[in-house]
């Protein structure tokens, strides 16, 4: 039995062997009618063999050897420009001091000749001068009515042509309506010019108010 086995066994791998044999027979006979057919074709291909030229080889870039100790021509002059550039002298100042004693000198001189003009220019007191218009001062009425009387010293400023340069009350008559009237009368007076220096005069001029019985 088991021998019987076996040899089925056997026959049957051989079966299965001639068969896959014959299907690669087969197919490369199929294979071999196609590749014939294609031989047949009427259409012809051809075939150009184009020689290809390789291109020159580059050449090799040239390697620029910087020397360190050189600079660009135009960053070197630059360079020198500015080491040999001189500097620009400033300008002169002036001296605050000299300035300063020029205005002293001048404002000394100012003042001094300021107390000159003062000096000079201070009136000086007179006794004697010349009326040209006398004009009699008004009593007024209220002051009659209540017995108002009395004696009014004035000091008059004259310049060398005698004009009046002011009025002042030296010394009050007690009533101030006699007063008040006493200066409006003496600025209407005139006087006569002066001569000598044109140093201004100072007069006195006494006005009395006196009731008549």
């Amino acid at each position: 039995m088991a021998a019987n086995r076996y040899f089925v066994c056997i026959s049957a791998s051989l079966l299965l062997h001639g068969l896959a044999l014959s299907a690669i027979a087969a197919s490369r006979d199929s294979m071999n009618l196609s590749s014939s057919g294609a031989g047949n074709d009427p259409k012809s291909v051809s075939v150009q063999l184009v020689t290809v030229v390789d291109p020159p080889p580059k050449p090799a870039p040239k390697l620029i050897q910087e020397d360190k100790g050189t600079q660009p021509p135009k960053l070197q002059a630059r360079h020198t420009e500015a080491i040999h550039k001189k500097p620009q002298p400033r300008p002169k100042e002036r001296h605050p001091k000299k300035v300063e004693a020029v205005q002293k000198t001048a404002s000394a001189h100012q003042a001094d000749s300021k107390k000159a003009n003062l000096v000079t220019s201070q009136p000086r007191r007179v006794r004697e001068f010349e009326l040209l218009h006398r004009q009699a001062p008004n009593y007024p009425k209220l002051a009659k009515q209540r017995d108002q009387q009395g004696l009014v010293l004035l000091e008059v400023e004259l310049n060398k042509k005698g004009q009046q340069l002011g009025q002042k009350l030296l010394k009050s008559s007690g009533y101030a309506l006699l007063d008040q009237s006493a200066l409006r009368a003496v600025r209407h007076w005139k006087f006569a010019p002066f001569s000598g220096s044109n140093t201004p005069r100072l007069v006195e001029i006494p006005v009395r108010f006196v009731l008549e019985s």
